[in-house]
């Protein structure tokens, strides 16, 4: 049985794409839902409004075009009242045809949220925690906006990104960031001051946040976010004649919000497996199946999972990459080789199969255990952010070893696409670090006693070869990462080839041979 790794990543799109659209028509169906839910005619005379409706600069309604007039430029509707020919002629001077609003919305909302789950490297079950989250917003926002007097700036904005900051990736929750703010935005008719507020105050709060710190800490940068966007709301009141204690007292909810979000944090890691950081420990024990599989059917394989684990992690932590996910994906890398473990020279104990096999069967059997351990990942549900790294960590490089000695054989005929890994390149730090250490701690095996400068030049060119082959192009690693990682590799590698002192009965032994 072979999985098709191109219907994978298939997949993944024809999921992005339909959770997309269907939050965009939630999204649209919200912003415009004061027009759906009143298509104003004159039947609805003498009924009982069913909403709060309240119409002012901000609420996102049309203006009144030249010689239509009318009392107050706010106007409030009470649930409950009585609609009367007023109240008609009016709504009439600000409602539009929902018709063209709800295409040009849906597609809007579309395009945005699906740019959205592209970049952001979340699992499936996080895209859609994340939209559902945001579809709270929206539905608190456009409350505010429509359906209440309520200021915008009671939602506890900073807060909520300090929440999520803490379970997510500190790259998804900047984008996240001008995500909301932009669509809050739109459901405030394109009010600039809201994008910029928001968005300055978030990336504030994000810039100071750190990572390694105790969940406990987190609570100081989004104090200073929610400060920040108190200082910009009051600027703008002062240019819009607004009373500035008004937003004042609506923007301290934010930072009495803050302790109660911190137990909120308590309180979900109950439920670890609704985040990554946390679902990571039940895969980092040792008595999961597959780990306790790789370590009686692939002893050698084990050793190399276990030393790789042992060096990723530390490098990791000092590129800003997440430790402990590259530490998991050590440990399940190579699950494949479970199925044909012989054919991997960690696990062979003389006898080598490859001896009887032609150079392309040979290159067969090794990148099968890509396929292999894909079809482990899915039998035994391991999430996609740990599955990623079984068919990454070699990404689309070459079997060179095979494909050179194929390519040796006088008149042979050789298509490189047959010594080609099947799997996708890296596209984050943590599997294109972990293609690299791959490489280097099963290259570094065959150095006997290496110098600190045999090491770096092999470490430099193995990562020159996955960047002459493009394999890095989509990781976001920089040359400052690429530094680190040489540095955190030669002092990994030498601490993994320290010499010991001989017992006086080895050096004995030793002269006797001699």
């Amino acid at each position: 049985m072979s999985l098709n790794l191109e219907k994978i990543k298939e997949n993944e799109k024809l999921f992005n794409i339909a959770l997309s659209v269907s939050f965009a028509l939630a999204f649209t169906v919200i912003n415009i839902s004061h027009q759906l839910l009143f298509k104003v005619s004159d039947f609805i005379v003498g009924v009982k409004s069913p909403i709060n409706l309240l119409i002012h600069p901000f609420s996102g309604f049309k203006t009144p075009v030249e010689g239509e007039t009318i009392a107050n430029r706010i106007f409030w509707l009470k649930k409950g009242e009585i609609l009367n020919k007023y109240h008609i002629d009016t709504l009439k001077l600000f409602f539009k045809d929902p018709t063209t609003e709800f295409i040009v919305y849906t597609f809007l909302f579309s395009i945005i949220l699906l740019l959205f789950l592209s970049i952001v490297n979340s699992s499936r079950k996080e895209k859609i925690i994340l939209l559902i989250a945001i579809l709270a917003i929206v539905i608190y926002t456009k409350y505010t906006a429509t359906y209440s007097t309520i200021s915008i700036y009671t939602l506890p904005f900073i807060g909520i990104l300090g929440l999520f900051v803490v379970f997510l990736e500190t790259s998804t929750v900047k984008v996240l960031n001008l995500l909301l703010a932009f669509i809050i935005s739109i459901v405030y008719a394109f009010n600039p001051f809201i994008i910029f507020s928001f968005v300055i105050s978030g990336g504030f709060s994000l810039f100071l946040y750190k990572k390694d710190e105790k969940d406990i800490n987190y609570v100081f940068p989004f104090i200073v976010g929610s400060v920040l966007l108190a200082l910009l709301a009051s600027v703008f009141n002062l240019f819009s004649n607004i009373p500035i204690h008004f937003d004042l007292i609506n923007i301290s909810w934010s930072l009495i919000a803050l302790p109660i979000l911190y137990l909120t944090i308590q309180l979900l890691k109950v439920y670890s497996p609704l985040f990554k950081k946390y679902d990571l420990m039940n895969y980092l024990d040792m008595e999961h199946p597959l780990l306790k599989m790789i370590k009686e059917k692939t002893p050698g394989t084990y050793k190399h999972s276990i030393d790789m684990a042992n060096i990723v992690e530390p490098i990791a932590n000092q590129i800003g990459a997440n430790g402990l996910l590259c530490r998991t994906g050590a440990y399940f890398h190579d699950i494949g080789k479970i199925k044909h473990p012989k054919f991997f020279i960690e696990n062979q104990d003389g006898e080598n199969p490859h001896d009887s096999l032609s150079p392309i069967e040979s290159a067969r059997m090794i990148k099968l255990h890509v396929e292999d351990g894909m079809l482990l990942a899915e039998e035994y549900n391991l999430p996609d952010y740990i599955s990623q790294f079984i068919d990454k960590h070699h990404g689309t490089t070459i079997l060179e070893y095979f494909y050179e000695k194929a390519a040796s054989v006088e008149g042979a005929e050789v298509n490189v696409e047959d010594f080609r890994y099947p799997g996708r390149k890296p596209d984050n730090k943590e599997t294109a670090l972990l293609m690299i250490v791959d490489a280097v701690e099963a290259a570094s095996n065959s150095l006997t006693d290496p110098s600190p400068q045999e090491m770096e030049a092999l470490i430099t060119k193995i990562i020159f070869s996955k960047l002459l082959f493009n394999q890095l192009t989509l990781s976001g690693i920089t040359l400052s990462d690429l530094r680190k990682i040489i540095v955190g590799l030669i002092e990994a590698l030498k601490n993994n080839s320290h010499t010991r002192v001989k017992y006086p009965w080895q050096t004995k032994t030793i002269k006797k041979e001699k």
